[in-house]
């Protein structure tokens, strides 16, 4: 039985680069809540000049960096090239 999406098997639906910096690791940090409880407890993640502290990127920060284009219109949940979600990149 053929599912709804079957028909994007084996398609490329999109392609790019990303890179952030120090400063925008801290932002997505901060934004989700690291910190929030204790901000001793997330240093790594929302300091980056904290001696014996070195700073660390929060693995979901993943899941943000490749949201540009229309490939969610390909998969039938909307999405927009004008609307890009990718404020925050900065060209490669």
């Amino acid at each position: 039985m053929a599912g709804p999406y079957d028909h994007l098997i084996g398609k490329e639906l999109g392609s790019g680069r990303t890179s952030w910096d120090r400063d925008r690791a801290q932002l997505y940090a901060v934004g989700v809540g690291a910190g929030l409880d204790d901000n001793l407890k997330e240093q790594q993640f929302t300091t980056d000049n904290t001696p014996g502290v070195t700073q660390q990127v929060l693995p979901t920060m993943i899941a943000i960096m490749g949201t540009e284009g229309a490939w969610m219109g390909q998969l039938g949940m909307g999405g927009d090239r004008r609307r890009s979600r990718r404020p925050h990149a900065h060209p490669a």
